[in-house]
């Protein structure tokens, strides 16, 4: 269980491959739906997030860009965020009373596959008439370089 100040945040847990997304709006079903597509995982924090890790997997704080765009097209767009652990959150909190959760993906150790799986699984649920409705709605979960 996560302690109360984290309660409510967007957050992946990794043991149990739980991820609680909160609600995703979805368009009527009569229209075909444009979904979004991860493309790539990028981070000037860590040399190659596929096959390294922090110095210590399971207290850090890296800052990612999810290179994300329309799932019928070419192209995309960044979306930035923040993935920690709650140990690096509690670090934060003796320094600042109030965090916010946007921006935010809280972990609990370092795993490539199942963090990108969370990205992935969150993009094809994300649903919109247009890439500007679909891209509104990650801007809830991420900062779109366009925000």
């Amino acid at each position: 269980a996560l302690p109360p100040h984290l309660i409510g945040l967007r957050v992946c847990r990794i043991p149990d491959f739980e991820v609680e997304l909160g609600h995703v709006p979805r368009i009527a079903e009569s229209e075909v739906p444009m979904r979004a597509r991860l493309v790539d995982l990028i981070s000037p924090d860590i040399v190659d997030p596929v096959t390294s890790t922090p110095a210590d997997p399971t207290d850090f704080e890296l800052f990612f860009q999810a290179l994300i765009g329309p799932d019928d097209g070419v192209g995309s767009e960044a979306f930035g965020f923040t993935l920690t652990t709650p140990g690096a959150v509690e670090r934060r909190l003796q320094k600042e009373p109030i965090l916010f959760g946007r921006g935010k993906m809280i972990v609990e150790y370092y795993h490539y596959p199942t963090f990108r799986s969370a990205i992935e699984r969150l993009c094809w649920r994300t649903e919109g008439k247009t890439w500007s409705d679909v891209a509104q709605i990650l801007n809830t979960y991420f900062h779109w370089e366009f925000d």
